[in-house]
């Protein structure tokens, strides 16, 4: 008997018969279902009438209702945008609207299939989209559409099974790192005494010094800085991974911010921010994000600076091209990864293989070191030769099994073999 005592599923077997029977009662109707009497007819008998039975239970299994791209879009937004940073709102939106283009906000979702995707990947690469954000698109597109599966809102989610390939010669290398005579001749590059450019030299040596991330840099505030302590408050609001730190203050940071705080008395800016616009009209003594410095004028300024530095400019380095070496710094200074990883707010290792690269330095202390061990052995061996006329070598070496050095003086180091 499966399912409940009274109105359940019965497997039975007839004594001697030929036939398992599985009965139970629809409306008052009885309804019988067949299987032959051998081993494996009663077992397969018997799992259908165990799952007949949960389905009947459980009842029918409500309609699910064809969303469009854009229904499923907003029922994802409603349930989710408040669990997520303002800057992570922003990329998705952005990278779902590209999906929306693509096939139109009115088309049914759970009707994309793998190829459309393939489809929709082809197109961003003809629009030079850079590797790394078309894969992120089509992580968000699979990101709403598995949500929408567990909410029960698709009845299918083909893309669950699509996998974003890349080819190993077309793999992009992580951005570079500045070298540090890099690092400073764009200091040198920078003038901190312009109006046009203390922002950008500020920016720069926090970046270098502190190794934040250019978001976190250029929404400082002022209540975020203690100089009696030494100390940076990092906030939440600003930070990539939502998690607020604080961080000691260098030297050279503690330079730069005081350059900060002399343009702010000499220009009369009273708002929060370390890095306020130019813009007066849009000062105001609120906590705006209007009045702070943009991202673009800064990439601006490091680009010219680089080109008046004489650095090459390589594509995506920017800011974090900073942030990247002084990780390689510390690493290096310390031998310590984890500290490394600390100094620059990261906590996950598996960053390091794409933050900490080898650097030229640590080889060339390899070579050194090689150097030093295979030099010793050339030196006791540098005046060695072979004597004796080729014609005796083999005979020679058979008798004795080995051919003799003899240590010549140094007079006699260039001596040649004879013949």
């Amino acid at each position: 008997m499966f399912g409940p005592s009274r109105g359940g599923v019965r497997v039975l077997v007839e004594r001697g018969g030929e036939l398992v029977r599985v009965q139970w009662y629809d409306d008052g109707i009885r309804r019988v279902k067949s299987w032959p009497n051998t081993r494996e007819g009663r077992t397969e008998a018997k799992a259908w009438a165990r799952g007949f039975a949960e389905a009947r239970t459980l009842g029918p299994r409500p309609t699910v209702v064809r969303r469009t791209l854009r229904e499923l879009w907003e029922r994802y937004v409603e349930a989710e945008f408040p669990h997520l940073r303002p800057k992570t709102q922003t990329n998705y939106r952005e990278h779902w609207s590209r999906w929306e283009l693509f096939l139109g906000r009115d088309f049914t979702a759970e009707e994309a299939r793998l190829g459309d995707v393939d489809h929709f990947r082809a197109a961003l690469e003809r629009q030079d989209y850079a590797l790394s954000q078309i894969h992120k698109a089509i992580g968000v597109v699979k990101t709403v559409y598995n949500w929408g599966q567990r909410r029960e809102l698709l009845g299918m989610n083909r893309l669950a099974l699509y996998r974003f390939k890349v080819a190993k010669d077309l793999r992009p290398e992580p951005p570079a790192e500045y070298a540090r005579e890099e690092r400073d001749a764009i200091l040198q590059a920078l003038r901190p005494d312009r109006h046009t450019e203390w922002r950008a030299w500020t920016a720069v040596a926090i970046a270098a010094y502190q190794g934040a991330r250019m978001r976190a840099i250029l929404h400082l505030q002022w209540r975020d800085l203690d100089f009696k302590r030494g100390e940076i408050a990092w906030r939440a609001r600003w930070d990539k991974t939502g998690r607020e730190r604080v961080q000691p203050m260098t030297d050279g940071a503690r330079v730069a911010l005081v350059v900060s705080r002399q343009w702010r008395e000499r220009d009369g800016y009273a708002g929060p921010w370390v890095f306020y616009t130019p813009h007066r009209q849009r000062w105001n003594g609120a906590d705006d994000e209007r009045a702070a410095w943009t991202a673009q004028a800064l990439w601006l300024a490091l680009t010219k600076a680089e080109r008046r530095a004489g650095v090459r400019h390589l594509p995506y380095r920017a800011m974090h091209g900073f942030r990247r070496a002084i990780a390689g710094d510390v690493l290096e200074l310390t031998r310590d990864l984890k500290l490394a990883l600390d100094w620059i707010g990261d906590v996950d290792l598996g960053m390091a293989r794409r933050y900490l690269r080898p650097r030229d330095p640590r080889l060339e202390e390899a070579a050194t070191a090689v150097d030093r061990l295979l030099g010793e052995i050339g030196d006791r061996n540098r005046h060695a030769t072979v004597t004796g006329s080729p014609e005796s070598w083999d005979s020679e070496a058979e008798a004795s099994g080995e051919l003799e050095l003899v240590e010549l003086g140094r007079v006699d180091s260039n001596h040649q073999l004879p013949g």
